[in-house]
């Protein structure tokens, strides 16, 4: 007896494989044989008053081999993570009426999660072809069957042998109206595709895909083929539903992996219930009744979210945390009772987001030790490297490349420092109550200060944290929130000059950002270069330095103990704060592991300018070994000067003013001298020395804490 196993979408780094599993083996026409679908671990459908009817998987032909088909689409998607669809996660469903026929008997789980429409799916016209086809094959091959009674042995009844040709074509209409460039079937099996991936993503079909119900329609010979069609059309819809919604740049292009998921429902709902669990664990360790069963079933179903559910509570009662309560107790019968006892919902909320807030400024301050790694070797590599100095964004007194990226580097070590400083301030919020007093506390254990004191710093010690907040309100005091996104709205501003410095840089052909072999600067302009990079972390540092804002307004208006305008706002600017200085910060590390530094240009730059910079040395030396008034030297030295600079800018030669007082008979004590003058390395002082003592005494203690991470080559997602 076979089972049907639905619908599986696979996606794997930039192929997207999508399943119609069960059409090679439909199982048995009778209904007492019918077997349940194997099911996933820790996800439990709600259980819906329902009667059982055939599943839609079962009208479909076998193909003419043993394999599941897949589609496979030929268009690149990025950062995508493995999902799977299984046909009895169907989260709700129409109680079929008592007079209704079943549509068909047939074996495989029932697909009683599936809502069912009236009206026929839209149809395509595409599909006329595809489907005369399979008419017409269908009727070739009952031709050459063989009669049952001349059958040398007996065999099981099958269904038509299901073409793969037309399911491509039928497939391709559908496809082409979603933007896909191809599809092809796949031998591959359901495993391959989902692996050993415990959290995937589970994929809801909603109303929108829904098979006919009208009886004549089922009684129609190409029934068959009009589900094959459907199911290919849920597939790509499933498939490409992502193109066709609005989601965050700052999920799809920009933030990592690890700060994604971080950020997550899933990480926020999880914590939110291994605070519930340790509330329990603490409560049972100062007397209250709560069983071993009782945790053991809290653990066992951290990970066992049914966000569905959920969300029907949620739309139900209109709130989120009792939703999440009731979701919780579903798949925890016996823990219900003490889930959330004695608790308000900032109980979860809050300290979910510092725990949340606290895990997240060490994926920053890891990844920014990183930047800062990269960015000292660059300033010892090129400590000495003499070069234009800016004031005003005009030529002045040498520097060097080293010495100018090494005031990027004193800047990001002073965000690394403040960063490192918010995280250690962090207060846990604790167990206070509605109000921050703890009455309901005192009422569970007797009005015992102790136990209730004890209960608190139990929970802020499980949590990872050291101290909690001695007052609160019904939150944490959004104070907080203003140095947590203060401090990273800091690091944008840092980001944004460093990046606006090297976009300078590169226009003046100094020193470049990576610029890969493949990349395209420009779609008119094939020459160019564009520090896209940079660019690119301007504009999301400017996002984030505008987005403490959001916490000094929604601070200054929380009146009294709290009000809830805080919510909504903070669920947007605490996220995208952090996905957003994860993108900056990867931006960093890209830029600075592949700087080109372009020696000829700064010289010849350092050329246009050094002779001016050199007249006050030709000044004293005049002073000095000839005797010269001082007075009268600067005046026949602004002469020359501005005649050079007439020369420049007027004529476009090069500066020739050293030329012109080697000419001049007044300088004649110095003349063999100043060629000696014009030592570049002579203008840039202690510059060489400032960099090696800053990245040793400075650099040095930071990177010390990191010794043992392995800092890896960035790469940019997109």
């Amino acid at each position: 007896m076979s089972k049907s196993t639905g619908i599986v979408v696979g996606k794997s780094e930039n192929k997207v494989k999508i399943a119609l599993p069960s059409l090679c083996d439909y199982g048995s026409d009778d209904e007492d044989e019918v077997e349940e679908q194997p099911k996933l671990k820790n996800l439990n459908p709600p259980k819906l008053d329902t009667k059982p009817r055939s599943s839609l998987l079962s009208m479909l032909p076998p193909p003419k081999s043993s394999t599941n088909m897949f589609i496979k689409k030929t268009t690149t998607t990025t950062n995508t993570q493995p999902l799977f669809f299984r046909e009895d996660l169907y989260h709700k469903a129409k109680k079929l009426k008592q007079d209704e026929e079943p549509v068909m008997k047939s074996g495989g789980k029932l697909g009683s999660y599936l809502e069912y429409q009236d009206e026929d799916p839209e149809p395509f016209p595409q599909e006329c072809e595809a489907i005369n086809e399979v008419e017409s094959r269908k009727s070739e091959q009952k031709e050459e069957e063989v009669d049952e009674e001349t059958a040398p042995e007996a065999k099981p009844s099958a269904p038509v042998a299901f073409d793969q040709e037309a399911l491509v074509k039928l497939c391709g209409s559908q496809a082409k109206r979603k933007g896909v460039d191809s599809i092809e079937l796949l031998d591959v099996g359901v495993g391959d595709i989902v692996g050993n991936n415990r959290s995937e993503l589970v994929k809801q079909i909603t109303s929108d895909y829904r098979p006919p119900s009208n009886k004549d329609y089922f009684s129609s010979s190409s029934r068959k083929t009009h589900h094959v069609t459907y199911l290919a059309k849920v597939a790509i819809e499933l498939n490409t539903d992502q193109h066709v919604k609005y989601e965050s740049p700052l999920g799809s292009r920009y933030a990592s992996k690890e700060m994604l998921e971080l950020f997550s429902s899933f990480k926020r709902i999880r914590t939110w219930r291994l605070l519930w669990l340790y509330l329990a664990k603490a409560q049972k360790s100062l007397g209250l009744t709560i069983t071993d069963e009782q945790i053991d079933q809290m653990e066992q179903n951290l990970d066992n979210i049914d966000f569905a559910y959920a969300q029907q509570e949620e739309r139900l009662i209109r709130h989120d945390v009792m939703a999440h309560v009731h979701t919780f107790a579903k798949c925890c019968p016996q823990a219900g009772p003490i889930i959330h006892l004695g608790a308000t919902s900032c109980y979860v909320t809050d300290n979910a987001d510092l725990i949340i807030v606290k895990q997240g400024f060490q994926y920053l301050l890891a990844k920014l030790a990183s930047s800062i790694s990269s960015l000292s070797s660059f300033c010892l590599k090129h400590k000495d490297l003499p070069c234009l100095g800016y004031t005003h964004l005009q030529p002045a007194q040498l520097t060097t490349v080293g010495k100018r990226a090494s005031l990027w580097l004193q800047d990001l070590c002073f965000d690394f420092e403040s960063i490192e400083s918010a995280m250690n301030r962090l207060r846990f919020r604790g167990v206070k109550g509605t109000t921050g007093t703890q009455a309901s506390f005192m009422e569970l254990f007797s009005n015992d200060h102790q136990k209730v004191k004890s209960l608190d710093q139990l929970v802020t010690q499980m949590a990872g944290f050291q101290n909690c907040l001695m007052l609160s309100g019904q939150t944490y005091t959004r104070k907080m929130d203003i140095d947590i996104l203060g401090v990273l709205s800091s690091f944008g501003a840092t980001v944004h000059k460093i990046c606006t410095d090297i976009r300078l840089l590169a226009s003046f052909k100094e020193l470049e950002e990576p610029f890969e072999k493949q990349q395209v600067g420009s779609s008119a302009m094939p020459y160019k270069r564009n520090p896209m990079r940079s660019e690119r972390a301007c504009s999301l540092a400017r996002h984030l330095m505008m987005l403490v804002n959001d916490a000094l307004a929604t601070y200054s208006v929380q009146w009294m103990e709290r009000t809830l305008d805080d919510s909504a706002i903070r669920r947007i600017s605490l996220s995208e704060a952090f996905l957003c200085a994860d993108a900056c910060v990867i931006i960093l590390e890209n830029v600075f592991q592949g700087m080109v530094v372009y020696p000829k240009v700064i010289e010849a730059r350092i050329g246009q300018e050094l002779p001016f910079m050199a007249t006050e040395n030709v000044l004293m030396e005049m002073v000095k070994s000839g005797g010269a008034d001082r007075q009268e030297c600067h005046e026949r030295i602004r002469v020359l000067s501005q005649e050079a600079a007439k020369n420049v800018k007027q004529e476009g030669l090069k500066n020739n003013l050293i030329e012109l007082i080697k000419s001049d008979d007044y300088f004649r004590p110095i003349h063999g001298k100043i060629d000696g003058m014009m030592d570049a390395r002579k203008f840039i002082g202690r510059a060489d020395v400032q960099v090696e003592e800053f990245v040793n005494q400075v650099v040095g203690p930071i990177l010390l804490k990191y010794k043992h991470v392995d800092f890896n080559q960035s790469q940019l997602l997109i």
